[in-house]
């Protein structure tokens, strides 16, 4: 990828574009931040930027024989480090190799891909994740060859936490006698995850979260959504791509309507309209369901800045602006944070695999405890 097809992430393209001018490129560097914002995107148009062949020192030119191979994970000096899980017939001898085609047809084709999707893609929802000492020993034995063709040989570890202790311990002798001309790029959520050790000899480049107005500009423009969809997604996914894209792919029903028809029969009480909509939502799959609970919680919380006359602050669409001013006279300050609790416990049941039917249909019934003050369970 070139530097301006990742979304944000100005200041850490002035970092890597400052290194490569002052050629002080770091052997280890660390791209740290909260999970969904492209670290992994970013680390391969590092990869791109520091071996294109006409660079012009803002980005890399993306059609050199270089830029074109890396975009399509076919460089054989740009190697990735993943996650995996024990393939049949291997065990835990498993390395990236064995799983890198079904990586590489994902992957480069939608770069703002999640762990989650990965998991999914090798079947290991009930398998142990990790790095383990094979993949270091087989990467120590591909830095030892000499580069094909690129000016530095770049190593990209994709969750660095996920590497277990024994392959810490091997992957800190990489770092502490690194071969010449190659670069390890490190991708990581939490450094507390990491040997101190290994912390302390990279150099570190903070990743942000993606502001909502830029990732609403993305949405709009790669998958077509509207003004207020765009917004809605953006304000949900919280500064995470990843999350936003699993936003979109999930259903395209609007998620805000669906939350003010929910209060609203909530609050009514009715038993057959409660039945209705708890049907249409379980029909969906379990992701989408804890994705319009994520939804439903923020919305909840935003009935605060309604109640201090406040709207402005929560980002709501015009529809939602009407209803919330509303919905706020009917519920008080405490009943706010209770029914945001509760539906966080209903959260909680459902990604633990809790009968979806029942949680919601309880949680519904006590949304009309609260609004109503009546006790119907």
């Amino acid at each position: 990828m070139k530097f301006d097809e990742i979304i944000g992430q100005d200041r850490a393209k002035e970092i890597i574009r400052g290194m490569v001018a002052k050629q002080r490129l770091p052997h280890a560097i660390i791209l740290n931040g909260s999970p969904g914002i492209g670290k992994l995107a970013f680390a391969n148009s590092v990869a791109q930027f520091i071996n294109c062949e006409n660079l012009s020192g803002v980005d890399s030119c993306g059609i050199c024989a270089s830029c074109i191979k890396i975009r399509k994970g076919i460089h054989p000096d740009v190697m990735f480090v993943l996650p995996t899980v024990s393939a049949p017939g291997i065990g835990s001898k498993t390395v990236t190799d064995d799983f890198f085609p079904l990586f590489r047809e994902h992957f480069f084709e939608k770069p703002y891909f999640s762990m989650s999707s990965w998991i999914s893609l090798m079947q290991g929802e009930n398998k142990q994740l990790g790095i383990r000492i094979n993949e270091i020993r087989e990467l120590k034995r591909k830095m030892q060859l000499k580069a094909f063709e690129a000016t530095f040989k770049v190593v990209i570890i994709w969750n660095a936490e996920k590497v277990n202790r024994e392959a810490s311990n091997a992957m800190l002798k990489l770092l502490e006698e690194p071969p010449v001309n190659t670069v390890m790029i490190m991708t990581v959520s939490d450094t507390n995850q990491l040997l101190t050790t290994i912390n302390s000899r990279c150099q570190r480049v903070r990743l942000q979260r993606i502001p909502d107005q830029v990732m609403q500009t993305y949405l709009m423009r790669e998958y077509g959504l509207t003004y207020d969809r765009a917004q809605q997604v953006a304000q949900l996914a919280e500064g995470s791509v990843t999350k936003a894209v699993e936003l979109v792919n999930e259903s395209n029903k609007s998620f805000s309507e669906l939350y003010m028809h929910w209060m609203r029969i909530s609050m009514k009480g009715k038993f057959p309209l409660i039945q209705g909509w708890v049907e249409g939502v379980t029909k969906e799959n379990k992701e989408f369901q804890k994705l319009f609970l994520s939804y439903a919680i923020q919305k909840v919380r935003d009935s605060l800045l309604f109640a201090f006359d406040s709207p402005q602050l929560s980002g709501s669409t015009e529809a939602e602006v009407e209803f919330q001013k509303k919905f706020s006279r009917y519920i008080q300050l405490n009943g706010i944070d209770k029914l945001a609790r509760m539906i966080e416990d209903g959260l909680h049941f459902i990604s633990r695999n809790a009968n979806s039917q029942m949680v919601l249909t309880v949680l519904s019934l006590r949304i009309h405890s609260i609004l109503n003050g009546k006790v119907l369970i």
